[in-house]
C-alpha cells in the first residue's frame, strides 16, 4: 500500500482566512514569511508552480507552511512545461510564462504569490472569467487591476510581483523580502 504522510496543520488554510478578512499589514507579513521560504526552493532547484491560498496552511500558532509540491519541478531537470502544451497549476494564480509553456524559474512563484497578496488585500481574485482559458488569457494579457485607494500603499509591491515579464519582477524572493522589510 502506498500513502503520503503529512504533518497535521490545525490552523486551517489561507483560503478560509482570506474569506474571513486579512489586514493589509497581516497580508504583507505573511508574504514576507513565505518569501523567506522560497529561496530554499530554488536553492534546491525547485519551483513550486502551484502557489495558491489552499496550499498555504497554518500551525495553531499562525505559522504558515507552503504545501502541495505535486506539480513542483526541478529547474535543471525540466524547467519547461510538458512539450504538448499541458499547463500545470491553478488558473487563478498561474504566471504568464507558465501559462504559455515557457521556461519558468523562481519569479513564476513570485508572480503567483503576488496574485495571492492581491486577493488577501482585496478579498477578490484579480482575474475572473467564464472559463479557465479566459482567466489564463487575462494573466497573459491584462494588467492586474489597481488596488482601491485605501490600499494604494501596496500598489508598487503588487506591480513588481505581478509584472507580465519575469524580467520586470523581483529577481529573487530574497530581493522581494528585502523590499518588504524596507517598506
Amino acid at each position: 500500500r502506498h500513502y503520503i504522510a503529512m504533518e497535521f496543520l490545525e490552523g486551517g488554510d489561507l483560503e478560509m482566512r482570506t474569506l474571513e478578512g486579512v489586514s493589509g499589514h497581516g497580508a504583507v507579513v505573511l508574504v514576507e514569511t513565505l518569501g523567506d521560504s522560497l529561496p530554499l526552493l530554488p536553492g534546491e532547484n525547485i519551483i513550486h508552480r502551484d502557489i495558491k491560498p489552499a496550499n498555504i496552511l497554518f500551525h495553531s500558532d499562525g505559522t504558515p507552511v507552503l504545501t502541495d509540491f505535486g506539480v513542483a519541478k526541478q529547474q535543471e531537470a525540466d524547467a519547461k512545461l510538458t512539450k504538448d502544451g499541458t499547463t500545470l497549476g491553478s488558473p487563478y494564480y498561474i504566471s504568464p510564462e507558465q501559462a504559455e509553456s515557457k521556461l519558468v524559474d523562481g519569479r513564476s512563484d513570485i508572480y503567483s504569490l503576488g496574485i495571492v497578496l492581491y486577493e488577501m488585500l482585496t478579498g477578490a481574485k484579480p482575474f475572473q472569467g467564464d472559463s479557465d482559458i479566459q482567466i489564463i488569457i487575462a494573466h497573459i494579457s491584462d494588467p492586474v487591476p489597481e488596488l482601491p485607494a485605501e490600499l494604494a500603499q501596496y500598489q508598487e509591491l503588487i506591480d513588481r510581483m505581478t509584472a507580465k515579464s519575469p524580467d520586470e519582477r523581483f529577481a529573487t524572493a530574497g530581493e522581494m523580502v528585502r523590499y518588504l522589510r524596507e517598506i
